[in-house]
């Protein structure tokens, strides 16, 4: 009888359970689309007065991607579980004195970018590859309609039949 309660308590509970999962673009492919790509420090956290969101300011010490090279750039993002009392396992949060390297994306015309699912990282716990940041280094110069793609409908987006990691070793 035990046993039957406990088969049923982990169907039960595997069936509510969602994990956050995605596939991570290939950084060139992810800087190719990106608006900015840049290092900077949180210099600023604030909260909304409700609380649901809260918008945070990078101080930028490099831009990666040509284009206007704005000097502070924000954020806003909806609040941390404690704030919102919603908690998932794709739940994540900038805080203030970080150093992240940002893929920033226009998305409903808002800039915004993301962690899980993207290149963006805080540099405080992760580092930049070598590969990387050969990719940082020249994306400018990539040309995305030298390439041809296949879709890779699993994770709904596409991905170079060539890999183009190999064709930027040449840079080195």
């Amino acid at each position: 009888m035990k046993k039957r309660i406990l088969t049923i308590l982990t169907i039960l509970i595997s069936a509510i359970t969602f994990a956050c999962g995605c596939g991570i673009p290939k950084p060139i492919l992810e800087f190719e689309s990106a608006e900015y790509v840049f290092e900077g420090k949180v210099i600023s956290k604030i909260y909304a007065n409700d609380s649901l969101t809260y918008t945070v300011t990078f101080k930028i010490s490099k831009h990666y991607k040509k284009g206007d090279n704005p000097a502070t750039i924000e954020f806003t993002f909806k609040s941390e579980g404690k704030y919102t009392g919603e908690w998932t396992s794709c739940d994540w949060s900038v805080n203030k004195e970080e150093f992240w390297l940002v893929y920033a994306d226009l998305w409903k015309e808002k800039l915004t970018f993301g962690y899980f699912c993207s290149n963006s990282k805080p540099l405080d716990r992760k580092t930049i590859s070598e590969k990387e940041q050969n990719v940082l280094n020249n994306g400018n110069s990539f040309k995305l309609e030298n390439y041809i793609y296949q879709s890779e409908t699993e994770f709904n987006f596409t991905k170079p039949i060539s890999n183009i990691d190999s064709i930027l070793k040449l840079d080195k």
